[in-house]
């Protein structure tokens, strides 16, 4: 008589697929986006992503990139109304929750205004 191991146990099938239908939502994003998303989901959305530099440099031409395009109108709209005064608050927003409001576009198909 051999002693043979037992078969490792098979994964959680539906678990497994779950998951990769998941990460596969994705899969046409690059990297960068596809592991930000992924951290987001992961996280029950309490982390809202890293600092953006493109969305700092190029701000509401991100935006517009990314098909946030109720964002970008609230900000062209209320940079014009304060004579230029929220551009500054929209400096610094694009590239603190631009991923996050890029993940609710993708993931959940809402198109976030903030």
């Amino acid at each position: 008589m051999t002693n043979v191991p037992p078969p490792p146990p098979k994964p959680n099938q539906p678990a497994q697929q779950a998951y990769q239908q998941q990460n596969q939502s994705f899969l046409y994003l690059k990297p960068y986006y596809q592991e930000e998303f992924n951290r987001i989901q992961q996280s029950n959305e309490a982390y809202k992503g890293k600092w953006n530099w493109a969305a700092f440099f190029f701000g509401i031409i991100w935006a517009l990139s990314k098909g946030l395009i109720l964002s970008a109108i609230v900000c062209i709209v209320t940079t014009g109304f304060t004579a230029g005064i929220a551009a500054f608050f929209w400096i610094f927003y694009y590239p603190l929750r631009g991923n996050y409001m890029y993940y609710k576009k993708v993931a959940k198909h809402q198109n976030p205004v903030i």
